[in-house]
């Protein structure tokens, strides 16, 4: 009856091949022993970790809105530019806001109204290269070609607290009456080679602008971990709510 069971189920295994579980041996349980967590480790909390590995710059808030006199309808690019050291963990580097019209029952006759909302986390060990956000605005001529019409460009704020910003823009000019008659007709305005420019010292001296329009920007900054390397994190004797035209 055995070989007749087997030669219907040649698959199945026999008792004596089931494969026995080996005990651990004394060079198993050294090897083990080698690469076990020592007993008198010391355990870091993801907090002590974050305290020592840097500080925390976070901003949030939004991109209000933009007058330019004689402009109708205009859109906002913004990004960040930072030095070596520091490091983007959440938030968006860069964005586009929609396009806005002036509206009539706004304060002014010539705002346009963003509301683009902004949301950041820098981290560093060095206050070097403190980070800056770069504005960009665009808008669109009579043939709707996309026309550069203003720069900015500032220092997040340092202090804790609700900041509001208001920027002002400017906008390269050409380097002589001709070319900015074949730069009107072509429909190709000065602009920078580099966008982020108005952010940096180098090149800027050589360059002529002209003035045009601002930006409202509302900005809520906090800080974590300053002190452990040497900042401040309270401001002296001023408000933690503050109004600064650039």
């Amino acid at each position: 009856d055995s070989d007749s069971d087997e030669n219907e189920n040649p698959a199945r295994p026999r008792v004596s091949e089931v494969p026995e579980v080996a005990l651990p041996t004394k060079s198993n349980t050294d090897t083990f022993d080698r690469f076990s967590i020592p007993t008198n480790a010391k355990v870091v909390s993801r907090e002590e970790h974050e305290r020592h590995s840097g500080f925390v710059l976070t901003v949030s808030g939004q991109l209000q809105s933009g007058e330019f006199p004689g402009w109708e309808s205009l859109y906002c690019h913004y990004n960040f530019v930072m030095g070596p050291d520091w490091s983007i963990t959440d938030g968006l580097e860069e964005g586009y806001t929609q396009v806005a019209t002036r509206s009539v029952s706004a304060s002014s006759e010539d705002e346009l109204v963003w509301n683009f909302p902004i949301s950041i986390t820098f981290k560093s060990t060095n206050a070097f290269g403190w980070p800056q956000i770069v504005l960009r605005v665009y808008g669109f001529d009579h043939f709707n070609r996309q026309v550069i019409r203003g720069y900015s460009a500032a220092h997040l704020p340092s202090i804790a607290g609700q900041h509001r910003l208001k920027l002002r823009c400017f906008r390269p000019m050409a380097s002589s009456k001709m070319m900015e008659f074949q730069g009107w007709m072509a429909g190709q305005r000065p602009e920078f080679v580099d966008d982020d420019l108005p952010a940096k010292a180098d090149g800027r001296k050589a360059c002529r602008v002209r003035s045009r329009g601002h930006i409202a920007l509302q900005l809520n900054v906090a800080t974590r971990f300053m002190k452990e390397f040497g900042y401040s994190e309270e401001p002296r004797g001023t408000h933690a709510q503050s109004v600064t035209h650039l």
